[in-house]
């Protein structure tokens, strides 16, 4: 608390430093040079002038002929130069690009002042004071070639973005870390999802799901991808930086209707049609799009206005496999309404633009009506709700999006001197209602899948098991609200001391409030206390031979997950798997604090150092426990070299060290009570009776037919009515271990004292240089690697859980705590075998038996642990933990050609290897998205993890990503662009069910990407446009966007589950996935067929 408090501190003071923040605005960029004479003297005291849409400024270069324009609006600028006897200088179409400095050196020649020399092309030299890997693609590129209308399509154009798999194409995988661990930043707002971390508005169901600021309102994008400086933290990633539109000293503006209807889309290949186990399927997608956007001044030089509305209206058109009785529904449309805004005013508050005020806000609320939208291949998992037999029992309304603003001052005081300050507020929320109240249950009476089926149920495809059914309602629902305040201050003094410097310091604080509300559909239960025989079923030590708690006895669960069965004294019964009795809904918290220091040293000409400390802290609240990561030093250290000293070429090499800041996820799972029981079972009719089948005589059953359903056809509609699922003692049946294990899982979970921040560390590399015509040619070698982590963890092994007792009968619990797990980890006592059942000579605890999962074994075959196996407290041995491994190495080529001559280009090509035994804040592996909370570290290692903590290629691994973007604009109006990007494969493993929780996807058997890779994909769009003028001031564009032209339709998404996870009713209970290495059941399992989407616009 006290360095938090410090923290605190340091940070209210760096907001009362002298006003001197230069280039390290978020939101804009800056100009300088210097002004010399044709032999290379230095002009001091030239006066330059700088033009633009938002007005005049005037500046005069320095003793030693240097100058700087700051904070300016990104677009294009005039600048001009005028000296004594020297003719007066003129560059047009200056491109200052978002958060970088574009050097312009003047050269004057000797005449009178009066004469003027115009310069019409001209390049922005290299910024020889950054080390910055990655990007900027401005509007005139992304609105010129064939680009998605979404603004997370645009990062993908820079070397280093990734598809992130598991996380959706908005949250990409940037320089090796999942798509969970990215910054995003518009308008200096930070837009992250204060849960998980992705962009925007995010579901741990539906993935992201929105981001908050529209295509058409974005001016420009900049990936930061690596060696970002100081002032940048909490991205493990790259951090993606926007700003919207501007008005200026002109009206402008424009209306516009884009369509891409399904009538213009290719055939879908179908998953179904190679799967088994069946999907929702895709038929085909349209999205129409409306809008308007106007800008200009209210008071000419001084006050400017924007404002942009668009309503996008999405439509996919699902069916369900032809084997299930929703099929008869026919296509089903799933829509999505998304009403988007943007609005900003800029303020010059005096005349030369040294001080001005800014206010923006955006926003994106969003409307699905009620129906089919839990659609597959969400990070939830799941067929889509149309896989089922009752699809509308999962039908539902989603209501969500976000609202951002921003208010920011620039205030320059000098040339060398500028403040600016800004408060922003992100909102975002995510609500899903209307969902019937109905338990979620998964038929799992069928048997093996692709043999006879012993229930017969009379469906089109009657003898055969279909594998998986949901016959229930959704399910898990979680709805959220977020709102991150944030204040931010930084300065930036330049002054001469041994060569120039441009010294940037400042901070920022951040206070985010997550709240949630999270149950399972299906009415409130009771925990019972007794079976359907009256006997207790509790117990305070919870042994082996009973099911809970007295304490948590009669406790309300909300609502349930359940699996149907097989078996039990009456022939069917569901077992529950989800649903918890705390934990409901609850707020969080947290409190971030940074400050920075950072210092670009020009020695000379030739050499910059750059170096920088960062330092900040997060303290992150749950409901029931808290915990502060303090003290976290980020050093930032570079040197760029300039061989000539012309900024046509610089050389550089840097070191960062960078810091996650940990997703609200944490604090609502593991520091708020969330407490559940997995595994307890309830009958489908009378347990007590004798009858095997449903409503016979002696077991009537309400809720089935009137007649005793002696047929499949009446058994079935017993077990799939919801009047049957009932919960309470009279159907419950627990007859000891042998009816069936029931876990406990929840509660809050403590943080060992003394752990601290995630971080990795990072070296680039790299060489670039400006050839002539604005080419811009660079290489560069990028080195990341994980050097501590924060993930819960127990000293439990596999056998050990899968015992549950040790040899003295004394229950042996999973005792879950969050720390920075590695090989010298000591935490709890190890998990041993008791020396007095081996004869003193005790077996490896680590080594069990691959078909039991148990270790200890005696010679009858049964465990025997020691008891006080994995209790906390350190025994001087280490617990048995790997050394977390994520290692990225990277070769990146980029080619620019900015606008010039009427085209333009950007091209890069990656070479890359990603590899370890720790993925990062998402897992793709089994799609977990609770960043440092994953099962990865659940238990230490022991043989039935196999190769979970062998180091290999991880899930997002490409080793080799080109993209080639470009355009060319002919004089008659017309504009043609194209597109390419070519992928390899990423790794194909061999997934198994986890050996405790018998989940699927969670040991990758024979090493990480066993089985190879996917197929490399290749993608080639085209764009096409013309511009009709109508009159000098109006015009209409017409523009066709025609994307996979070659309409390859490649496997993109392979199913890696090596099984089904666990079956009832069959031996052994894990089959084999008979889908193993085929297409995913999601809908974007292939690349997505040849589509177009055309538009027009009026523009003034």
């Amino acid at each position: 608390m006290t360095q938090y408090c410090l923290g605190t501190i340091v940070f209210a003071l760096a907001l009362t430093l002298p006003a001197t923040l230069l280039a390290q605005n978020f939101a804009r960029g800056s100009i300088g040079g210097a002004v010399y004479d044709t032999s290379g003297g230095i002009l001091p005291d030239a006066r330059l002038t700088l033009t633009s849409e938002y007005g005049v400024r005037e500046t005069k270069a320095g003793p030693d002929g240097t100058y700087r324009f700051a904070s300016l609006e990104p677009g294009k600028h005039t600048l001009k130069a005028a000296y004594p006897n020297f003719k007066t200088t003129e560059i047009k179409d200056i491109e200052v690009r978002l958060n970088e400095r574009t050097n312009i050196e003047v050269k004057l020649e000797a005449g009178a002042s009066s004469q003027t020399i115009t310069v019409t092309e001209t390049a922005g030299g290299i910024d020889t004071t950054s080390t910055t890997s990655g990007g900027t693609i401005t509007a005139d590129l992304f609105k010129n070639t064939p680009v998605g209308r979404n603004i997370t399509d645009i990062p993908y154009l820079i070397a280093g973005v990734n598809d992130g798999l598991g996380t959706g194409r908005a949250n990409p995988s940037i320089s090796g870390a999942t798509g969970l661990e990215n910054l995003y930043i518009v308008n200096g707002v930070n837009i992250n999802n204060a849960g998980y971390g992705a962009i925007g508005t995010y579901s741990t169901i539906y993935g992201s799901v929105g981001t908050g600021v529209q295509f058409d309102f974005v001016q420009e994008v900049q990936v930061k991808s690596s060696g970002f400086e100081a002032q940048y933290g909490q991205a493990l990633g790259g951090v993606v930086n926007m700003i919207t539109k501007s008005g200026g000293n002109t009206y402008h503006g424009g209306v516009y209707f884009f369509s891409a209807p399904s009538v213009l889309e290719g055939n879908r290949l179908q998953p179904n049609e190679v799967r088994f186990n069946k999907g929702q399927a895709t038929l085909g997608v349209s999205t129409k799009d409306a809008g308007g956007e106007f800008g200009g001044y209210l008071r000419k030089n001084r006050l400017f206005w924007y404002s942009g509305f668009n309503a996008v209206f999405n439509r996919s058109d699902d069916a369900a496999p032809p084997n299930f009785r929703a099929a008869a529904l026919g296509s089903v449309s799933v829509k999505t309404r998304n009403f988007n805004y943007s609005a900003k005013l800029n303020y010059n508050i005096t005349a030369n633009q040294n001080h001005q005020i800014e206010g923006s806000v955006f926003g994106d609320p969003s409307h699905q009506p009620f129906g089919p939208n839990r659609q597959n291949g969400g990070p939830g998992g799941g067929s889509g709700v149309l896989a089922s037999d009752f699809p509308k029992r999962a039908f539902s309304e989603l209501n969500y999006g976000s609202r951002n603003w921003s208010v920011r001052y620039n205030g320059a005081f000098s040339p060398k001197f500028l403040l600016n300050a800004s408060f922003s507020w992100a909102h975002n929320k995510f609500d899903e209602s209307n969902l019937p109240n109905i338990y979620r249950v998964q038929d799992r009476t069928e048997g093996t899948p692709g043999t006879p089926n012993p229930l017969l149920d009379g469906l089109p495809t009657p003898a055969t098991s279909r594998g998986l059914n949901e016959i229930g309602g959704a399910g898990f629902v979680e709805n959220t609200e977020g709102n991150n305040r944030q204040v931010s201050a930084n300065a930036t003094l330049t002054f001469r001391a041994w060569g120039g410097h441009q010294m940037d310091y400042g901070g920022e604080f951040q206070n985010v409030n997550y709240d949630w509300f999270h149950r399972h559909t299906g009415p409130d239960w009771k925990i019972p206390c007794t079976n359907f025989l009256g006997q207790s079923v509790t117990d305070p030590k919870s042994p082996l031979g009973a099911e809970f708690n007295p304490k948590d006895c009669g406790s309300t669960v909300f609502g349930g997950d359940f699996l149907l069965r097989r078996g039990g004294p009456s022939g069917f019964f569901l077992s529950q798997r989800r649903g918890a009795f705390t934990g409901l809904q609850g707020a969080t918290n947290t409190k971030y604090a940074a400050v920075y220091l950072q210092d670009a040293w020009q020695l000379s000409r030739y050499i910059t150092l750059k170096l920088g400390l960062r330092w900040e802290q997060q303290r992150i609240i749950g409901e029931d426990r808290a915990y502060s990561f303090p003290g976290n030093w980020a050093p930032r250290a570079g040197i760029i070299v300039d061989p000539w000293g012309n900024r046509k070429t610089k050389m550089f090499f840097n070191f960062g060290r960078f810091f996650e800041k940990i997703p609200q996820d944490l604090a609502v799972r593991s520091l708020s009570d969330e407490s559940r029981y997995i595994g307890p079972r309830f009958a489908l009719s009378n347990p007590g009776s004798n009858a095997a089948t449903l409503n016979s005589t002696t077991n009537p059953t309400p809720g089935c037919p009137a007649s005793a359903p002696n047929n499949p056809q009446g058994i079935n509609s017993c077990l799939t009515n919801p009047a049957n699922w009932i919960l309470d003692p009279a159907h419950h049946f627990f007859l000891g271990a042998s009816s069936g294990a029931v876990g406990f899982s929840g509660g809050v979970t403590q943080f060992i004292p003394g752990t601290k921040a995630q971080y990795q560390d990072e070296f680039v590399v790299g060489i670039e240089h400006e050839f002539r015509g604005g080419v811009y040619v660079s290489a560069r070698y990028l080195d990341r690697r994980i050097r501590r982590i924060v993930e819960n963890i127990s000293g439990e092994t596999v056998g050990a859980f899968n015992a549950n007792s040790a040899s003295d009968g004394s229950l042996i619990v999973q005792q879950l705590v969050l720390a920075n797990p590695t090989s010298t980890t000591d935490v709890f006592r190890n998990t041993r075998c008791d020396p007095a059942k081996f004869g003193g000579i005790p077996p490896d605890p680590f080594n069990e038996d691959p078909n039991s999962g148990l270790g200890c074994l005696d010679g009858s075959g049964s465990p025997q642990y020691l008891p006080g196996s994995a209790t906390l407290g350190e025994d001087g041995l280490p617990d048995g933990f790997p050394i977390p491994m994520r290692k990225y190495q990277a070769f990146e080529f980029q080619i620019e050609k900015r606008f010039t001559k009427n085209w333009q280009l950007m091209g890069n090509w990656r070479i890359s290897k990603l590899q370890g035994n720790y993925e990062g804040l998402f897992r793709n592996d089994n799609g977990q998205d609770d960043a440092n909370i994953t099962t990865l570290f659940d238990f230490v290692k022991s043989s039935s993890l196999g190769d979970q903590f062998t180091s290999g290629v991880l899930p997002t691994d490409r080793r080799h990503v080109v993209n080639v973007y470009a355009n060319y604009t002919f004089n008659n109006g017309i504009n043609v662009g194209t597109g390419w990007r070519y992928q390899t494969g990423y790794p194909l493993s061999k997934l198994g069910a986890h050996p405790a929780y018998l989940n699927q996807g969670e040991i990758p058997i024979g090493g990480r990407g066993s089985q190879g890779r996917s197929l490399a994909t290749t993608n080639i769009d085209a764009h096409v446009d013309y511009t009709w003028k109508i009159s000098e001031r109006y015009r209409i564009k017409f523009v066709a966007d025609l994307f996979n032209v070659i309409n390859a339709r490649r496997v993109e998404r392979v199913d890696q589950f090596a099984d089904t996870g666990f079956l009832s009713g069959v031996s052994p209970p894990i089959q084999r996935n008979p889908d193993f290495l085929e297409p995913t059941f999601a809908n974007n399992a292939y690349q997505r067929p040849f589509f177009a989407r055309l538009a027009i616009r009026l523009e003034y």
